[in-house]
């Protein structure tokens, strides 16, 4: 079971997954920065944001990982059993490192 991970396919998807995870929450966030207090951020503007990054991200690793990118979708595939545990294991704590890696940048 743990012969897939020394395959260089899955640090490719592991690579992914943490690259897409992390645009995605460093967009986002970015959308509800209110940089001028006047004009603070519409409720349109943040989810257009979200749905035009989960999208676009989703459908550019697509065809390497299968565009996962939230831990409970990956959690979710796992139980159903469209990924292994360990493919699922390794998604889901590459994606909560690629998600924290924006604190340490923005924050």
């Amino acid at each position: 079971m743990l012969k897939e991970t020394i395959t260089k396919d899955f640090w490719i998807c592991m690579a992914a997954e943490f690259l897409a995870t992390f645009f995605f929450v460093f967009l986002t966030t970015g959308s509800a920065i209110t940089w001028d207090p006047s004009r603070p951020p519409t409720t349109e503007h943040i989810s257009l944001s979200f749905g035009l990054s989960i999208s676009t991200l989703a459908m550019s690793i697509l065809h390497i990982s299968g565009g996962l990118i939230n831990p409970a979708v990956s959690a979710a595939q796992t139980v159903t059993g469209k990924i292994s545990p360990v493919r699922g294991a390794f998604y889901i704590i590459v994606q909560v490192i690629g998600g924290s890696a924006n604190n340490n940048i923005v924050g």
